[in-house]
């Protein structure tokens, strides 16, 4: 008895130690891998028979040898035997407890994180350590394929189900509640109800652990803490990766791995308490080597004895393969990839790689290998087209109403002239018998009017200023306008010439909330259209806190204290949840346009020509629920004047539009937080925050709120003042568009942090795609337009929305930036960036990878795995792009290129091309020997060659930087990549790309899936300063840049 006794304390105590250290965890963890070797070469490397210290292995390395050939020492009773491939045996599993069994609970023991581990005895009086997890076949998955590579793993014996007995209905109910606890699930996975009774459960999908005091820990659990000198321990973390399946098989995906800073590679692993710093390139070589000889027959082997359900370890399989290819191609191993099937069916539960079923307790498995697919705007598309037909009747509805308040109609005028006219042609023919020709002349009306703004819009993409890419926009508000307008008649070739001066005054209200589902339109009352109830009720909400605080006997940190704190917060949700903004705005809008109609004779064809200037003036709050416990606050003021100049051609529906317009002013943005955490002790200055936006919801002032900042007694507030200039370029064919959006800006920030800074801006995009939506709106309201009583139906069209947020939309864009900060006049941490986008509503898989594809070939780099698009079906509102951030010194060495170089850089370019005699430039180039030569090109950097000579000489700085943005634009897009990373420096740029977006019937929303990295990040300002500036500020991006104001670019 008394050996028993002592089996059993060892026992326990070893199975304590063993676990104390080892805390996997469930969320993703990244190692990085230095291919420059910063860390040591591990201290159990053996060459020529000997075992090397660490720096013996430097010094070989140095010599040429590969350390990833040399293999590590096998040690007696050590974790690894020099053994590959071998066939796997359920022997090695072999402990004291079966399927079935019926044991006694004797302890509950100190679990990782997901887990629950408890002790057991068996009849024949062993102690047994079983535990529940989620990710139980994952771990089982860890230990065989370990066991391929020859790693020496205790026993983990799979068990379909095991009744255990309790001694009391207490210790019973207190293990069911560490079950639900500790393994983070329902109890129901595990317990098996229908045979729960009395004093024991019935338990299904759990194993037995073997820990006996030799065994100090097991590598498929995980590693220990701290510096790994074993190669053996190190290279574990390729096996890891490889294997990092958490429960659902559907979210396990296709690749693994990416580079990043050309020099380091990036690994997921579960474990949380080492990230591996050790591990060296060699490390990770050696074992990929090994995993390189594992074929089709050994990964099913060990997902087969990993007892997955039959559907499911199908899907593994294929996917295992398909990461052991990825993982082969990132680690340069020589390997003939695999091949698999990434739309693998075993039906019912298997259809198209995707496991179908959800729960598979009725299988006997806890765990759950599909989580079902994330609530997607997209999901329920038909919610999209019945919000569309009620935006439309709403629209129509106002429309018909403000007809009603305008108290002049311009046609009226123009009919009185017509009449006249004709009443005196027609007495001069009756009198002469010829027809009058009439002189030019002219009709004059008053514009006078009311409008009633009311609208609820599903709005796809940024919207004022604000970061939702799908929300819901109910917009309440009025305007009045004052103006006249005259028509000009009897003008030769022109018809419809008008002359209109106007202003108008135009206050709205918004409210926008994102949506997870389009179903959601409908759920939301009609009486939240009249938005500015809600500024009401958030108001009165708040005034009602203030004075119920003013009247409490006491305002100590206490629980009653927090109680009324959570009540004012419960109030605040029911106003203005998280992610919801309140939007008050007030416009006035003075414009002077003149245009005229030319009718091509009797064709049908109608060229129209317009021209008008303009003034915008506004005045904005918005108040953001930032998060739960966050208010901010943005009062902005701004204005811009401007002309536009249009030409159109029509013949029924317009067919060809161009557009020019220009927008100067200056904008200020404040920007305060209020914090609502209900907790006293935490946020003593609760109500202080309240009461400073009750004033501000009161006055539309927000003083109170600075002053609160001022002086510490709320966060920090921020102020942003800015000028900017703009100019917009739109040209439209029937259904296809092209925008050029160009800008400059300067920023003067303050923040009561301490931070302080002048910033400039360039921005140059360029964007052209397919707009079907307007395309479509053309022709419908030509349609309606012949219908009798159907013109008073209202389709709003915005011709120039962006094409990728319009349906079955899309676009190709070129973006360059150049920015700095102004330093005593000069420009210091200079950067620039280009990107290369396509933007759409929707792809499927073939398109989406034959975009990355075409990413990889522009930039020369493999940025993309064509199999990492496997993970996506398709893809709405998606965003696949590569950016190039070029830093101080790369920016410092284009501006110094000279003409001379470029030139023969240009002659490079083309010197296997043809082209043209009308395309061809000719040049005079100096040699190294100072000899002019003539040579010739095709055209490519021709503006890159004239800048490179202008830009020097320009003194202001404005002229300067947008010249040099030209030059480097052009740059960028005539020469290969390879030569422009020749010209700023390897460690001068950083190359990354991602894939954005919602994936279509996916467990996964919209995680972006990012590409490998080339170049060498900036540790500091790694997308440059004003990114860095907007974050230290914490300012959003649309408010910062003014999008209330500008068009966003």
């Amino acid at each position: 008895m008394l050996e028993i006794k002592r089996r059993h304390l060892v026992r326990l105590l070893s199975t304590f130690g063993c676990f104390l250290c080892l805390m996997p965890y469930s969320h993703a963890n990244f190692a990085r891998i230095s291919r420059a070797g910063f860390a040591l070469p591990a201290d159990d490397l053996v060459h020529q028979g000997s075992v090397l210290s660490p720096e013996q292995a430097r010094r070989l390395s140095l010599q040429g040898v590969d350390l990833s050939e040399l293999r590590p020492t096998v040690l007696r009773r050590g974790i690894w035997e020099d053994k590959l491939g071998e066939r796997l045996s359920e022997q090695k599993d072999e402990m004291p407890i079966d399927t079935g069994a019926v044991v006694r609970f004797q302890a509950s023991l100190r679990s990782a994180p997901g887990e629950f581990r408890f002790n057991v005895l068996t009849q024949s009086r062993e102690v047994v350590t079983l535990y529940a997890d989620k990710k139980l076949h994952t771990t089982l998955l860890r230990k065989n394929y370990l066991r391929k590579l020859g790693y020496v793993v205790p026993a983990i014996k799979h068990l379909q189900n095991v009744r255990i007995t309790f001694t009391s209905e207490e210790e019973k109910e207190l293990f069911i509640t560490k079950l639900r606890r500790e393994a983070e699930g329902t109890t129901k996975r595990w317990i098996i109800e229908e045979e729960n009774a009395g004093l024991s459960l019935a338990l299904r999908d759990v194993a037995a652990v073997e820990v006996t005091d030799t065994n100090l820990y097991n590598p498929a659990f995980g590693v220990p803490g701290g510096a790994l000198n074993s190669r053996k321990l190190r290279s574990l973390i390729v096996p890891y990766a490889l294997l990092d399946l958490k429960e659902s098989v559907n979210k396990f995906s296709w690749n693994v791995g990416r580079e990043e800073n050309s020099d380091r590679i990036i690994l997921p692993h579960f474990f949380s308490n080492n990230n591996f710093a050790t591990t060296t390139y060699e490390d990770a070589r050696w074992i990929a080597k090994r995993m390189s000889q594992l074929g089709r027959d050994d990964i099913e082997e060990v997902v087969r004895m990993s007892h997955f359900p039959d559907p499911v370890a199908t899907l593994v399989i294929e996917k295992l393969i398909a990461r052991t290819n990825a993982l082969m191609s990132l680690f340069e191993i020589s390997h003939r990839p695999m091949r698999y099937d990434s739309d693998i069916s075993e039906i019912p539960h298997l259809v198209g790689g995707k496991i179908i079923k959800r729960q598979w307790r009725d299988y006997g498995f806890a765990s759950e290998f599909a989580a079902g697919d994330a609530t997607s705007p997209f999901k329920d598309f038909n919610y999209y087209v019945y919000s569309l037909l009620q935006s439309i009747g709403i629209d129509s509805l106002v429309a018909r109403a403000n007809q009603e308040l305008s108290l002049f109609n311009p046609n009226d005028a123009r009919l009185r002239l017509a009449e006249e006219e004709f009443n005196r042609g027609l007495e001069h023919f009756v009198n002469t018998g010829e027809f009058l020709q009439f002189p030019v002349s002219t009709w004059v009306s008053p514009l006078a009017s009311g409008n009633l703004v009311l609208s609820r819009d599903v709005v796809v993409g940024n919207y004022l200023g604000t970061e939702n890419l799908v929300q819901l926009a109910d917009t309440f508000g009025y305007a009045f306008s004052l103006g006249a307008i005259m028509g000009i008649e009897n003008v030769d070739v022109l018809d419809a010439v008008t002359l209109s001066a106007s202003a108008t005054y135009l206050k709205t209200f918004t409210h926008l909330k994102p949506l997870t589902s389009l179903r959601d339109v409908f759920k939301e009352d009609y009486r939240n259209l009249a938005v500015s109830l809600l500024k009401n009720d958030l108001r009165r909400h708040l005034h009602e806190a203030a004075e119920a605080n003013a009247n409490l006997p006491s305002r100590e940190a206490s629980p009653e204290y927090d109680e009324f704190l959570a009540s004012v917060v419960d109030n605040i949700n029911n106003s203005l949840g998280v992610g919801e903004s309140l939007i008050i705005q007030e416009k006035i809008l003075p414009s002077f346009s003149a245009g005229a109609k030319i009718p091509i004779t009797t064709s049908g064809f109608v060229v129209g020509i317009s021209a008008g200037a303009e003034y915008i003036g506004v005045k904005r709050l918005q108040i953001l629920r930032k998060d739960e416990s966050t208010i901010q606050i943005y009062d902005d003021n701004g204005y811009g004047v401007g002309g536009d100049f249009t030409i159109s051609l029509e013949n029924r529906i317009p067919i060809i539009r161009f557009e020019y317009r220009v927008l100067s002013g200056e904008y200020s943005v404040k920007s305060h937080t209020v914090n609502i955490d209900a907790d006293s002790e935490d946020n003593p200055n609760f109500m202080e925050g309240i009461e400073g936006l009750h004033s501000l919801l009161t006055t539309n002032s927000s003083e109170v709120l600075e002053e609160l900042s001022e002086e510490g007694i709320t966060p920090p507030s921020a102020k942003v003042d800015a000028s900017f200039r703009d100019r917009y370029s739109r040209f439209a064919f029937l259904f296809w568009r092209r925008q050029s959006n160009k800008g400059f800006t300067h920023y003067d920030v303050e923040s009561t942090a301490g931070l302080q800074g002048e910033y400039i801006t360039h921005h140059d995009y360029g964007r052209s795609g397919v707009n079907w939506e307007s395309f479509t709106k053309d022709l419908v309201k030509y349609g309606l337009n012949q219908i009798d009583g159907a013109e008073n139906i209202l389709w709003r069209n915005d011709v120039w929305a962006r094409p990728n947020e319009t349906f079955q939309g899309h676009a190709s864009v070129l973006e360059a930036d150049y920015e700095g900060q102004l330093i005593d006049g000069e420009l210091e941490k200079e950067y620039m960036a280009f990107a290369k986008r396509y933007e759409g509503w929707s792809r499927d898989q073939g398109d989406l990878r034959d975009k990355v594809l075409s990413l990889n070939e522009d930039f020369e780099k493999p940025l993309f795995s064509p199999q990492e698009v496997e993970d996506i079906s398709r893809l709405f509102l998606y965003d696949i792009h590569a950016k190039v951030n070029i830093y101080e010194r790369g920016v410092k060495r284009l501006k110094s290129i000279s003409q001379n170089t470029m030139i023969a850089i240009a002659t490079n370019v083309d010197a296997d091309r043809r082209c043209h005699r009308e395309r061809v430039e000719y040049y005079r180039w100096t040699d190294r020997d100072g000899r002019s030569v003539d040579v010739s090109t095709c055209g490519s950097l021709r503006t890159a060659i004239s800048k490179a000579n202008s830009c020097p000489r320009k003194e202001d700085i404005k002229d300067q930087t947008e010249c040099y943005l030209k030059m480097a634009k052009n740059m960028f897009e005539d020469m290969p990549f390879s030569y422009f990373v020749e010209i700023v420096g390897e460690d001068n740029y950083y190359l990354e790309g991602a894939v954005n977006g919602f994936r279509a019937n996916s467990e996964i929303l919209n995680d972006p899936m990012r590409s490998s990295g080339f170049g060498r990040r900036h540790p500091v300002y790694p997308y440059g300063m004003i990114r860095k500036v907007q974050q230290r500020v914490g300012i959003q991006n649309g408010e910062f840049t003014g999008q209330w104001l500008r068009e966003r670019p």
